[in-house]
């Protein structure tokens, strides 16, 4: 990547690193998630249908849950390597894509790997508290082209969701927000805002490590389970309680982005005419 591009979404033709939809999910003393599902990750794998390769989920107690590509482990190495990945507790269940692609695509793979896992589980929407998403946005400047590092190249100096010590010239800072939003069908969303310019590093494939400053935004949207109708298979491409939970938020999401980025930025990852 050229330095001359100044700041650079860390994904090419986007900057989102990570896309996350989690469920956080009452505690069961007669059934846990984890008995139900141990033993039958091949089942659990055929969620992985975005891919061609062959995909295992595997988990157990004391353990973080792993991939298992061609039998070998995928899920080792920085998180930037991975494809998919999924965590399972008693009490949370949660799966990322980290190698975005589309919206569409990439939130439909994602809610049926939940909803398998749900049923599997014999989780029914009483069974559930809250309801999320996560999208981690990563952009990147050279430590090469020093001189040029102005963070008012990238973000709006007239966001409402950054402090103004943002722009005072520091190159690592943090900014965090939180508010609730409604939707339109009067279901209130708590949003927790994060965005931070840190030192880094950069490696490209056949290339060494490079430094780099990082700016890293982290949004996170979290509506209650209970004001939404989860009856019927949640998270099926017609149960519409789940549906337009996760298309609202990801217009939220969008929003939020251009507000906080500036115009040329907004252009080059596509967001000024909607793309996703």
């Amino acid at each position: 990547m050229s330095s001359v591009s100044g700041f650079f979404p860390m994904c090419g033709p986007h900057a989102v690193v990570s896309c996350e939809i989690s469920v956080s999910l009452a505690p069961k003393e007669e059934r846990s998630l984890f008995s139900k599902i141990e033993g039958r990750a091949d089942e659990l794998a055929e969620c992985f249908s975005a891919s061609d390769e062959i995909y295992s989920v595997i988990i157990a107690k004391g353990e973080p849950p792993r991939l298992e590509k061609s039998g070998k482990i995928f899920s080792v190495g920085p998180e930037q390597q991975k494809d998919w990945t999924v965590h399972i507790s008693e009490e949370i269940l949660k799966a990322t894509c980290h190698q975005y692609t589309r919206w569409n695509m990439v939130e439909a793979e994602l809610r049926k790997l939940l909803r398998y896992a749900l049923e599997i589980g014999e989780y029914a929407g009483t069974d559930l508290r809250n309801i999320s998403l996560k999208v981690v946005d990563q952009f990147c400047h050279e430590k090469m082209d020093d001189d040029r590092y102005d963070i008012s190249c990238l973000l709006s100096r007239s966001s409402r969701y950054l402090n103004p010590l943002a722009f005072a010239g520091n190159k690592i800072w943090h900014c965090n927000s939180g508010w609730f939003a409604v939707s339109g069908n009067n279901v209130r969303c708590l949003n927790h805002l994060n965005v931070s310019a840190v030192d880094g590093s950069l490696e490209d494939e056949g290339e060494e490590v490079r430094p780099v400053y990082s700016v890293m935004i982290e949004h996170i949207q979290s509506v209650k389970a209970s004001d939404l109708d989860l009856s019927g298979t949640i998270f099926a491409d017609d149960h519409v309680a789940t549906v337009d939970a996760m298309q609202w938020m990801h217009k939220s999401n969008k929003s939020v982005m251009v507000d906080l980025l500036q115009e040329n930025k907004l252009r080059q990852i596509g967001l000024k005419w909607g793309e996703e």
